[in-house]
């Protein structure tokens, strides 16, 4: 697998990210209250992760080329 298709994965696993934090956060202030354990943390974190994925995915694109 060269670092092109591995940039694309990589990318795409931050797109998914990015729509499910997004569904997390939009969950939480319907209920209004706070998130706790797990899922408080990956309504607080999952965008930085999510764009630590996609900027990792970009890189590698860029890079294979």
């Amino acid at each position: 697998m060269n670092a092109e298709r591995l940039g694309e994965i990589l990318a795409m696993v931050g797109l998914g990210l990015l729509v499910l934090s997004t569904m997390g956060r939009r969950r939480v202030r319907q209920s209004r209250k706070l998130p706790t354990g797990v899922f408080g943390l990956w309504v607080r974190w999952g965008d930085f992760a999510a764009f630590g994925f996609l900027l990792a995915g970009l890189v590698l694109m860029w890079a294979g080329k």
